[in-house]
């Protein structure tokens, strides 16, 4: 009260900003500030920095339109704005390709264009790093670290590494992947700790990690636990082939190394030739080993294609000797 008493006798308009407020754990302080919020001076305005929702009454606020929300989707940066942030904050001259190129793998994150940029001095092919640029870069590393999983718990850093091996999360794919029960839980307190997840549906059903994030949990993943990788995408895959996602289940059965069963599903996806994204099957094809893909009759036909599209008309002719070598072998699996 003596506080607020003080406010109001100030004249002129006024900002009180409470910064990292995330970092308060008192409920008696919670009470203070929401008293202060019930009683705020015509002139004051409270800015509350934080990366959590604070335990305040947010929703009264939000419906009686007595408060303004900045999050963070409004805080990133365009191309333009980029090119620009390059320029006066580094002294980097960008082109707008390579600026473009920059804000897509940051996704605008302003951290991230910063830490970019500390990276990008004294580069002597800005285009090159930026290519290169993901979430094992030093900087990024470093800060990710220090600044970001230092508040998390051993539980959900753990689930953070297992589940990165996903382009999308929903709690019961996480639940197999991660080896919990309780996936649902920790995505809703990883999202409210904003930890780099984007929700992908307005129901939160669905979510995918930060490109930069996501880079450095898989590279964390890979130095930390390498044997794991293979197993974690053969269960994601069998998730998605039970649940009838067979493009994803291609994608993470080739990733674990399991050859004949990506072939297989590879063999099942290409039965419906007029649906076929070529696009991706030829990423999956040209991933597996030829002799794998000589052994199945609808991947050798999927590389005929490609290479005659290509005009390897010699090369097609093998593949396509390949795929009747198959059918000639076992007639009724066709």
């Amino acid at each position: 009260p003596q506080l607020i008493n003080e406010l109001a006798a100030i004249e002129e308009p006024t900002v009180l900003l409470l910064d990292d407020y995330h970092l308060i754990g008192s409920e008696e302080i919670h009470s203070s500030v929401q008293h202060l919020i019930d009683h705020l001076p015509p002139q004051l305005r409270l800015v509350i920095a934080t990366r959590l929702d604070p335990p305040l009454p947010l929703s009264r606020l939000r419906a009686s339109g007595a408060m303004l929300e900045v999050r963070a989707n409004q805080l990133v940066f365009s191309n333009v704005e980029a090119v620009e942030f390059m320029d006066r904050r580094f002294g980097i001259d960008l082109d707008s390709p390579s600026a473009e190129s920059l804000r897509q793998r940051t996704e605008g994150w302003p951290a991230g264009l910063q830490l970019a940029g500390l990276s990008l001095v004294g580069e002597s092919d800005p285009q090159g790093f930026v290519d290169r640029f993901a979430g094992d870069d030093r900087n990024v590393a470093d800060y990710l670290i220090s600044e970001v999983l230092r508040s998390v718990t051993l539980e959900q850093r753990e689930f953070l590494l297992r589940t990165s091996v996903l382009d999308r999360l929903t709690a019961p794919l996480c639940d197999v992947v991660a080896g919990v029960s309780n996936s649902a839980d920790l995505l809703d307190g990883l999202e409210r700790a904003n930890l780099f997840l984007i929700p992908l549906d307005s129901r939160r059903g669905w979510y995918r990690y930060h490109n930069l994030f996501g880079d450095w949990l898989r590279f964390e993943l890979t130095k930390t636990d390498p044997e794991a990788v293979p197993q974690l995408h053969a269960t994601a895959s069998r998730w998605h082939e039970e649940n009838g996602s067979l493009e994803t289940a291609i994608e993470h059965a080739v990733e674990s190394g399991d050859d004949h069963r990506a072939a297989g599903l590879i063999d099942r996806y290409l039965a419906d030739w007029g649906e076929v994204h070529w696009s991706r099957a030829a990423k999956w094809l040209i991933k597996m080993p030829e002799e794998t893909v000589e052994a199945h009759a609808l991947c050798a036909l999927g590389r005929a294609r490609f290479s005659m599209a290509r005009g390897e008309f010699s090369g097609g002719w093998r593949w396509i000797e390949a795929a009747e070598a198959v059918v000639d072998r076992a007639p009724a699996d066709l």
